[in-house]
């Protein structure tokens, strides 16, 4: 059975106490994944004004 997943590319998230009722009936859930998660937009921070600012105070 290892083999048989391995070579359907299905290595995550085995249900193994599914097989026996697969192997009787047939049918079943042989694996699931995790629901998928919220998405997070990436961000860039400019910290070049805050850098100016502590310039300009320290040469004062």
């Amino acid at each position: 059975m290892n083999e048989f997943l391995n070579e359907n590319k299905i290595v995550y998230g085995i249900r193994w106490e599914n097989l026996n009722d697969i192997i009787k009936f047939g049918y079943g859930i042989i694996a699931q994944g995790k629901s998928p998660v919220e998405p997070v937009d990436d961000k860039i921070e400019y910290f070049l004004m805050k850098l100016m600012a502590k310039l300009i105070k320290i040469n004062i």
